[in-house]
């Protein structure tokens, strides 16, 4: 069950090369080019760092509309379209909001090429499945922290209800295994290989990945090797964590 949810969130290759925006260490994203149309960015728990949205702003005239509890307004010089000091969450009250008001309120309503980009600590889940799929799917492309992928091992159905939903219509990537947080090291039964034989696969706790709706790009395979070109670690100064290329279909066999 979880090498069938991991196998989920291995990146597609489409007709739309992959970018990367922000700095080359925490804060950066990769993503599909297949910016031109798009306007506005709604950012979510990443006011701490404004470099991506920075770069969107700079490089793709793309604003952004802000929304963090954590803090007071965005981080350094830049000048977002909007900020609300609330969490983004799967309900509205006077501290959090939820996407679909979010965007209703902000956003054009033939606007169907947004961008959203999320780093909320875990609470990615409840966002997603709090946002309706008319609203879901006014985003092409998707940027989200995932936090807690090691919960899947004993929880495979919470993998399973929030992966359904994120790629009805879209399509990941982008994988990069975030090196701040741990990884989890599985063991399964091979026995087709050989009596007694085991596979160990590696599963990290934080990635960062993206997604693009399926009606803006080609597909043409999957991910093979890792990393990808334009992948930097987090943190330059801590291990990194490699994930073997064919990742996660190729188990490392135990002798």
């Amino acid at each position: 069950m979880i090498l069938d949810l991991l196998l989920q969130l291995r990146p597609v290759i489409t007709d739309a090369k992959l970018i990367r925006l922000g700095p080359n260490q925490d804060g950066g994203y990769l993503l599909a080019n297949r910016l031109g149309g798009i306007t506005t960015c709604f950012s979510s728990g990443g006011s701490r760092s404004s470099d991506f949205v920075s770069a969107l702003q700079q490089k793709h005239n793309i604003g952004s509309h802000l929304a963090d509890g954590s803090v007071d307004g965005p981080a350094g010089e830049f000048f977002p379209l909007s900020f609300l000091k609330k969490h983004v969450s799967d309900h509205d009250d006077d501290k959090n909001i939820s996407v679909d008001t979010w965007v209703n309120q902000s956003a054009d309503a033939k606007d169907n090429n947004l961008i959203l980009q999320m780093d909320v600590d875990g609470n990615e889940y409840r966002v997603i499945e709090g946002m309706s799929e008319q609203t879901l799917n006014r985003f092409r492309i998707i940027i989200i922290e995932l936090h807690d992928l090691t919960h899947w091992i004993q929880h495979p159905e919470a993998g399973e209800k929030f992966l359904s939903k994120l790629t009805k219509n879209h399509y990941v990537t982008s994988l990069s295994p975030n090196n701040i947080g741990r990884f989890a090291e599985l063991e399964f039964s091979l026995n087709e290989f050989g009596p007694g034989k085991m596979g160990t696969l590696l599963m990290p706790d934080m990635a960062q990945i993206s997604l693009i709706r399926s009606d803006c790009v080609i597909p043409s395979g999957v991910q093979t090797e890792w990393p990808h070109p334009l992948d930097f670690p987090n943190d330059p100064n801590a291990p990194g964590i490699p994930l073997p290329n064919g990742w996660p279909g190729r188990l490392t066999i135990k002798v």
